[in-house]
């Protein structure tokens, strides 16, 4: 009889191991979603669970095609209206700027790296392709939220027709950004 119980036992162990190495195994190699299939996942669970007869929601129409294997994508320098690399250096040279990345990601990835999952446009294709530049500026940086110095300038641009998609503004020695307004100077001068 103990031997009975001894051999459940060992047997009731063996496939609860089992289960767990395989449980464990399919979450360690599942494919992970990206942050654009999950946004776009949690925004069409968000439609259907607000969807009523009346009322149809669905995601936008797609406008921005994938143009990864495109031949009209445009040049790094193009974007910012220079011939070629040596005159783009000498225009951010001139303006107090220095270029300390550039890369072309498709959207999907730009998504993924730059923690943009929030603002995810679902009018463009994943395989969208995206130029991305991270250029310091040590002079002041003019928005419509006010004025900045020594900065970090993080843009986004489509990669096909040069459109300025957005960009990130971070403080270059990570201190908190001092917005100053055009009125500043007025207050001081008066």
């Amino acid at each position: 009889m103990l031997k009975n119980k001894k051999k459940v036992i060992l047997f009731l162990l063996a496939i609860s191991s089992v289960l767990v190495l395989f449980s464990f195994g399919q979450t360690l190699f599942a494919k992970n979603k990206s942050k654009y299939q999950s946004a776009k996942e949690n925004l069409q669970k968000t439609i259907s669970e607000t969807d009523n007869e009346n009322e149809r929601v669905e995601l936008p129409k797609v406008s921005k095609k994938g143009n990864k294997e495109s031949k009209n994508l445009k040049t790094f320098s193009q974007l910012y209206e220079c011939e070629n690399d040596n005159e783009l250096d000498e225009k951010f040279k001139k303006n107090n700027k220095k270029l300390l990345k550039k890369e072309l990601l498709t959207y999907e990835e730009f998504i993924e790296e730059y923690d943009a999952d929030a603002a995810v446009d679902f009018s463009t294709e994943p395989d969208r392709m995206i130029w991305v530049s991270v250029i310091h500026n040590k002079g002041e940086v003019y928005t419509m939220r006010g004025s900045f110095n020594n900065v970090i300038v993080t843009t986004f641009y489509d990669a096909e027709t040069g459109e300025d998609i957005g960009y990130k503004i971070e403080s270059y020695d990570k201190k908190p950004l001092e917005v100053r307004s055009p009125w500043d100077e007025e207050e001081a001068n008066k």
